[in-house]
């Protein structure tokens, strides 16, 4: 329905053209004062713009979390990695001072005072 109009305010502005009258200006003026032309309007022109801007909202959005999220995510193990290699490092060395400990105790009260 709104194409055929579209189409023939196009047909109306090519014969003004053809006959030499060259009425672009008072053809398209009585149009855009209709409601079916800014219908048209709306339609043709403000509706995919802001479809596209919500789906590039939307992409941009999913891009970024992902991007926040990977980078987080490394900087995260990298921490943890961090902490716990310390963690372990001085529970491991206190074991093996521990271990260290009673096992020279041992062979210093086994052996023979000179």
């Amino acid at each position: 329905m709104y194409i055929g109009v579209y189409l023939a305010e196009a047909r109306v502005e090519a014969i003004g053209n053809i006959a030499g009258t060259r009425c672009r200006a008072s053809c398209r003026a009585e149009p855009r004062a209709e409601p079916l032309y800014v219908e048209l309007r709306v339609e043709l022109r403000v509706e995919p713009r802001a479809k596209l801007r919500i789906e590039l909202r939307a992409e941009l959005r999913v891009g970024l979390r992902a991007e926040l999220c990977v980078g987080l995510r490394a900087e995260l193990r990298a921490e943890l990695r961090a902490e716990l290699r310390a963690e372990l490092c001085v529970e491991f060395c206190a074991e093996l001072r521990a271990e260290l400990r009673v096992e020279l105790r041992v062979e210093l009260r086994a052996e023979p005072l000179y």
